[in-house]
C-alpha cells in the first residue's frame, strides 16, 4: 500500500539550532528508511518547513505506528502536522480507465523513481480534476487520452517523472525533473487533459529539492 505524506513542521518554543539538531536525527532515520525501500520518494519543499514523502506500508496501522516512531515526532510531535493520502501507481489507474471505455489493453510500468542526483530542477505537482457540465463518460474519454500521454512521457523522461493517483479522489500527484522552469509551463499546457478541459483542472506546484542535500545542509548548520 502506498501513501503520500505531507509533513509541516513548526518550532514554537524552540530555537533554530534546537530544531536543526532534531531534524538531523529525523533525516538520518528517513534516509535509512529510503535505503531499505520503505520510503520511495522524499523531498524538501523549497523555502518552507515542509517535507513530502511517498512510503510503502503493509497496512494503515503501519502508517500510524510510523507516525509515532519518527524521531521528530518523539521530540516535538505537537509541532508536526502530517497529512496522509492513500495513492496507487498511475498505470494501475490507467488500466481501469481503459476498461471503463472498452479498450482491450492494460497499462504496465516499471518501478519508476526520479533520480535526485541528475541535473535539473524538481517540482511536485498536484492536479485536481473537476467535470462540471460534463458526463462521466466524457470525463473518462478525456482522462484516457491523458493517461496514454503520461505513460508515454514516463518512458521518454527516464528517471524524470513519477505519477500517482489519489485513492477515491480526482487527484493526481506528479514528481518531475526539468531543465528550466519554462519547460514545465510548456509541458503542462500541452497535456491532453488541459487541451480538452483545462478550465476544469487546478494545478498546485511546489519547488522541491532532494532531501539528502537538505539533510547535509542541516548537518553543517547544526
Amino acid at each position: 500500500m502506498l501513501y503520500v505524506l505531507n509533513f509541516t513542521v513548526e518550532y514554537r518554543g524552540l530555537s533554530q539550532p534546537e530544531l536543526l539538531k532534531i531534524w538531523v536525527k529525523e533525516a538520518q532515520a528517513a534516509l535509512a528508511a529510503r535505503d531499505q525501500g520503505l520510503v520511495k520518494e522524499i523531498w524538501k519543499v523549497v523555502g518552507e518547513r515542509k517535507v513530502i514523502a511517498v512510503i510503502e506500508a503493509d497496512s494503515p496501522e503501519a502508517v500510524d505506528e510510523l507516525s509515532f516512531e519518527l524521531p521528530i515526532m518523539k521530540e516535538m510531535g505537537n509541532q508536526v502536522q502530517i497529512e496522509v493520502t492513500p495513492i496507487i501507481p498511475y498505470h494501475t489507474f490507467a488500466s481501469y480507465l481503459y476498461k471503463s471505455v472498452g479498450e482491450e489493453q492494460s497499462a504496465t510500468s516499471n518501478d519508476v523513481s526520479v533520480d535526485p542526483t541528475k541535473e535539473g530542477i524538481f517540482y511536485w505537482l498536484v492536479f485536481h480534476v473537476e467535470y462540471a457540465g460534463m458526463s462521466r463518460d466524457e470525463l473518462l474519454k478525456a482522462w484516457v487520452a491523458e493517461a496514454k500521454h503520461v505513460l508515454k512521457s514516463q518512458e521518454d523522461l527516464e528517471d524524470g517523472l513519477c505519477v500517482w493517483k489519489s485513492v477515491g479522489k480526482r487527484e493526481v500527484h506528479v514528481l518531475i525533473r526539468v531543465l528550466k522552469p519554462d519547460d514545465l509551463d510548456a509541458m503542462s499546457l500541452d497535456l491532453p487533459i488541459m487541451r480538452k478541459i483545462g478550465n476544469q483542472v487546478k494545478i498546485e506546484c511546489k519547488s522541491v529539492r532532494p532531501y539528502k542535500a537538505f539533510a547535509e545542509d542541516m548537518k553543517k548548520r547544526s
